[in-house]
Protein backbone atom coordinates (compact mmCIF):
# COMPACT_ATOMS: atom_id res chain seq x y z
CA UNK A 1 0.00 0.00 0.00
CA UNK A 2 1.32 3.43 -0.94
CA UNK A 3 2.09 6.06 1.65
CA UNK A 4 -0.92 8.39 2.19
CA UNK A 5 -3.11 6.35 -0.16
CA UNK A 6 -6.13 6.95 2.08
CA UNK A 7 -5.58 10.66 2.65
CA UNK A 8 -8.70 11.94 0.92
CA UNK A 9 -11.99 13.47 1.96
CA UNK A 10 -13.98 10.26 1.49
CA UNK A 11 -11.70 8.33 3.87
CA UNK A 12 -11.72 11.25 6.34
CA UNK A 13 -15.51 11.56 6.42
CA UNK A 14 -16.57 7.93 5.91
CA UNK A 15 -13.93 5.69 7.46
CA UNK A 16 -12.81 8.06 10.22
CA UNK A 17 -16.34 9.43 10.62
CA UNK A 18 -15.12 13.01 10.97
CA UNK A 19 -17.00 16.11 9.80
CA UNK A 20 -15.10 19.16 11.05
CA UNK A 21 -13.74 19.86 7.55
CA UNK A 22 -16.91 20.57 5.56
CA UNK A 23 -15.89 19.56 2.02
CA UNK A 24 -13.21 18.15 -0.25
CA UNK A 25 -11.89 21.56 -1.35
CA UNK A 26 -11.29 22.64 2.24
CA UNK A 27 -9.65 19.26 2.95
CA UNK A 28 -7.35 19.49 -0.07
CA UNK A 29 -6.28 23.02 0.84
CA UNK A 30 -4.22 21.60 3.73
CA UNK A 31 -3.41 18.16 2.31
CA UNK A 32 -0.01 18.70 0.69
CA UNK A 33 1.57 20.62 3.57
CA UNK A 34 0.52 18.03 6.14
CA UNK A 35 1.52 15.07 3.97
CA UNK A 36 4.97 16.53 3.42
CA UNK A 37 5.52 17.25 7.13
CA UNK A 38 4.48 13.75 8.10
CA UNK A 39 6.48 12.17 5.26
CA UNK A 40 9.60 14.01 6.42
CA UNK A 41 9.20 12.65 9.96
CA UNK A 42 8.70 9.14 8.59
CA UNK A 43 11.58 9.31 6.08
CA UNK A 44 13.94 10.68 8.74
CA UNK A 45 13.13 7.71 10.99
CA UNK A 46 11.57 9.85 13.72
CA UNK A 47 8.26 7.98 13.71
CA UNK A 48 7.13 4.40 13.14
CA UNK A 49 3.57 3.59 12.20
CA UNK A 50 2.09 1.42 14.97
CA UNK A 51 -1.58 1.26 13.94
CA UNK A 52 -3.14 0.09 10.69
CA UNK A 53 -3.30 3.15 8.40
CA UNK A 54 -1.73 5.16 11.20
CA UNK A 55 0.05 7.60 8.92
CA UNK A 56 -3.09 8.13 6.85
CA UNK A 57 -5.23 8.65 9.95
CA UNK A 58 -2.68 11.02 11.45
CA UNK A 59 -2.47 13.04 8.25
CA UNK A 60 -6.26 13.33 7.97
CA UNK A 61 -6.50 14.52 11.56
CA UNK A 62 -3.63 16.96 11.04
CA UNK A 63 -5.56 18.38 8.09
CA UNK A 64 -8.56 18.80 10.40
CA UNK A 65 -6.41 20.65 12.97
CA UNK A 66 -4.99 22.88 10.22
CA UNK A 67 -8.49 23.64 9.02
CA UNK A 68 -9.70 24.55 12.51
CA UNK A 69 -6.66 26.77 13.10
CA UNK A 70 -7.29 28.50 9.77
CA UNK A 71 -10.91 29.17 10.75
CA UNK A 72 -9.81 30.69 14.06
CA UNK A 73 -7.18 32.83 12.35
CA UNK A 74 -9.68 34.04 9.76
CA UNK A 75 -12.02 35.20 12.54
CA UNK A 76 -9.24 36.89 14.50
CA UNK A 77 -7.89 38.61 11.39
CA UNK A 78 -10.95 40.82 10.95
CA UNK A 79 -10.48 42.88 14.10
CA UNK A 80 -10.57 46.64 13.76
CA UNK A 81 -7.72 48.39 15.55
CA UNK A 82 -9.71 51.57 16.10
CA UNK A 83 -13.12 53.06 15.48
CA UNK A 84 -14.82 56.42 15.78
CA UNK A 85 -18.42 56.83 16.81
CA UNK A 86 -19.72 60.37 16.77
CA UNK A 87 -17.19 62.46 18.66
CA UNK A 88 -15.69 59.49 20.48
CA UNK A 89 -12.77 57.34 19.46
CA UNK A 90 -11.85 53.88 20.70
CA UNK A 91 -8.63 51.95 20.01
CA UNK A 92 -8.09 48.23 20.45
CA UNK A 93 -4.80 46.86 21.69
CA UNK A 94 -3.94 44.28 19.02
CA UNK A 95 -1.12 42.84 21.15
CA UNK A 96 -3.66 40.64 22.93
CA UNK A 97 -4.89 39.33 19.58
CA UNK A 98 -1.32 38.64 18.44
CA UNK A 99 -0.68 36.68 21.65
CA UNK A 100 -3.92 34.73 21.18
CA UNK A 101 -2.98 33.88 17.57
CA UNK A 102 0.46 32.68 18.70
CA UNK A 103 -1.14 30.59 21.44
CA UNK A 104 -3.52 29.04 18.90
CA UNK A 105 -0.55 28.09 16.70
CA UNK A 106 1.16 26.37 19.64
CA UNK A 107 -2.09 24.69 20.59
CA UNK A 108 -2.50 23.38 17.03
CA UNK A 109 0.99 21.85 17.12
CA UNK A 110 0.21 20.24 20.47
CA UNK A 111 -3.01 18.75 19.06
CA UNK A 112 -1.15 17.43 16.02
CA UNK A 113 1.48 15.88 18.29
CA UNK A 114 -1.29 14.18 20.25
CA UNK A 115 -2.72 12.60 17.08
CA UNK A 116 0.75 11.53 15.99
CA UNK A 117 1.36 9.82 19.32
CA UNK A 118 -1.91 7.90 19.08
CA UNK A 119 -1.14 6.32 15.72
CA UNK A 120 2.68 6.20 15.62
CA UNK A 121 5.67 5.55 17.85
CA UNK A 122 7.64 8.77 18.21
CA UNK A 123 11.37 8.07 18.45
CA UNK A 124 13.95 10.25 20.14
CA UNK A 125 16.31 10.57 17.17
CA UNK A 126 16.92 9.69 13.55
CA UNK A 127 17.71 6.06 12.78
Amino acid sequence: MALFENVNYTYYSSTLGRSEVPNEDAFNKFKLENELKLKRLFDDGLIIECELNGLDNTCCLWIEESYKADQIAAGAGNIDTSESIGGYSHSVNTKAFDIAAEKDAKSTDEKKYKWLGLYCHILSGAR
